[in-house]
């Protein structure tokens, strides 16, 4: 496959799965299924996963009679890839914009976030408190790690253009296999599919730009408001070496009421590797 030899233009995206629609900004892929009286799930993926990361999470809930929404960032995945700043507000208005496009904009929305979409989550409940009534996360970015296995990309000086110019798709997906080895078998069938979003010319300027615009170590303080108004929840494989799994402490520290979950075995995406430990629990928060 050559990476970012494709541009995602109306004829390429009639031969993509899923839905579109525009906003200001681009045109979102997305998923929306479940019963129109359903209670509404938004399912936000991370700094480099398309919404494949919710597989399992979103046929679950959805067959447990939830409406249940995921699509992919803005530069990932089939999204468009904007010549924009990839700010947090970026992401939050994307967010917002999309809901509203849907008309899901409504009140009692459950956001469950992975990684850069935990950040996201959060940042959008402290924004618009009045619209979500609970919040899961699965090792969410935004607080600081001393660990040596602080993946590269969260170390680097973020102004060193120089650095940036090497951060590849091969970097990329060489660190996510690394993290994925030791997993059960559904982490091939996944990793095939993470791979197809580095055909669309693009996406190494998105994720570069990302990088250089958002904090992935230091949003304690909107976790900690966020978690004294709205319930959370908080999953982490215990092997991830992406966000090493000691970052639990300190998401419990700023939130101390949240009900936290260590998946015995599982690495940075437990809801993908290890559904049948992470989604019946999922399912109850929800439920209450």
């Amino acid at each position: 496959m050559e990476y970012e030899s494709k541009n995602l233009n109306a004829a390429e995206r009639r031969s993509l799965p899923g839905k579109f629609v525009e906003i200001s900004g681009g045109q979102v892929h997305y998923e929306l299924e479940g019963p129109e009286n359903g209670k509404k799930v938004i399912l936000v993926p991370g700094f480099t996963a398309p919404l494949i990361v919710w597989d399992h999470t979103f046929r679950t809930l959805v067959n447990s009679g939830f409406r249940v929404l995921r699509y992919d960032l803005f530069g990932r995945g089939f999204s468009d890839r904007p010549k924009a700043k990839y700010t947090m507000d970026f992401f939050v208005d994307q967010l917002y914009k999309l809901l509203e496009r849907l008309k899901m904009h409504d009140y009692d929305l459950s956001l469950v976030g992975f990684n850069l979409g935990g950040g996201i989550c959060t940042t959008f409940a402290d924004l618009y408190m009045n619209m979500i009534s609970r919040i899961s996360l699965v090792s969410p970015i935004g607080f600081p790690s001393d660990s040596s296995t602080t993946p590269f990309y969260l170390r680097i000086p973020l102004l060193n253009q120089l650095t940036m110019r090497f951060f590849s798709p091969e970097m990329l997906i060489e660190g996510q296999q690394s993290d994925y080895q030791h997993q059960n078998p559904n982490v091939k069938e996944y990793m095939t599919r993470y791979k197809e979003q580095f055909q669309y010319k693009g996406i190494m300027q998105a994720l570069r730009s990302t990088l250089k615009s958002i904090s992935f170590t230091n949003m304690e303080d909107v976790y900690t408001r966020v978690g004294k108004k709205i319930p959370m929840q908080l999953f982490w494989g215990e092997l991830d070496q992406n966000l090493p799994y000691s970052g639990h402490n300190k998401v419990t520290e700023a939130i101390p009421e949240i009900e936290f979950h260590g998946i015995t075995g599982g690495g940075h995406i437990p809801q993908y590797t290890h559904s049948e430990f992470v989604n019946p629990l999922l399912k109850k928060f929800l439920e209450k």
